[in-house]
């Protein structure tokens, strides 16, 4: 399953993409047509995820910590991706969610929590909460996801999408052949510290 088409790293038809690696702070974006024609976007974020929580949560630092992190996400992801970019539109798509967070202590905490201790599915709708909109017009449009969330090395969280195929064939799994080109990574190795 090679990647071919319009890339927007620069690789030409046929050619290797240049793996992604945004510095601190940044978000970098990928869209593609595979050599089936089915339609991709990669985004790899170099910033702190947040796990979803309930507006109805009872702990209001929860409740506003999670509020200003999703409105400044979703401000840096309409940034991030080029203004010629059109959201899909149509489903079913698949999503692959990766995420790494560093020990901290949350908002109204008083010990250090890890990734590994947190519900990875409340990464998922968070991140999916906060590319609905920009990348796909409705998360209803989401028909199969996968998150890996355990990276606790480095803050960071990538988002991979695909869709039809032109024929209309669908395919929610991940192609075999599939590495982190494709699907994102499961560490941010290039955002340690030597």
């Amino acid at each position: 399953m090679g990647l071919t088409g319009p890339v927007a790293a620069g690789a030409g038809l046929g050619e290797a993409m240049k793996r992604l690696e945004p510095k601190p702070g940044t978000i970098a974006f990928r869209e593609w047509l595979d050599d089936e024609g089915a339609r991709h976007v990669l985004l790899l974020a170099a910033l702190r995820p947040h796990p979803y929580s309930n507006i109805l949560t009872r702990f209001s630092e929860k409740r506003k910590s999670y509020g200003q992190w999703q409105r400044d996400m979703k401000v840096r992801l309409t940034l991030a991706v080029p203004k010629s970019y059109k959201p899909f539109a149509t489903g079913p798509l698949s999503i692959v969610i990766g995420a790494g967070m560093k020990p901290f202590i949350p908002p109204g905490g008083t010990r250090s929590v890890s990734i590994n201790h947190m519900d990875a599915t409340n990464l998922l709708k968070a991140i999916e909460d906060v590319c609905t909109g920009t990348l796909w017009r409705d998360d209803k449009l989401c028909r199969s996801n996968y998150v890996v969330a355990i990276d606790d090395k480095a803050d960071w969280f990538s988002v991979a999408v695909w869709g039809a195929m032109p024929d209309g064939k669908i395919r929610l799994e991940r192609h075999p052949d599939w590495g982190e080109d494709e699907l994102g990574p499961f560490k941010a190795d290039w955002l340690l510290e030597p």
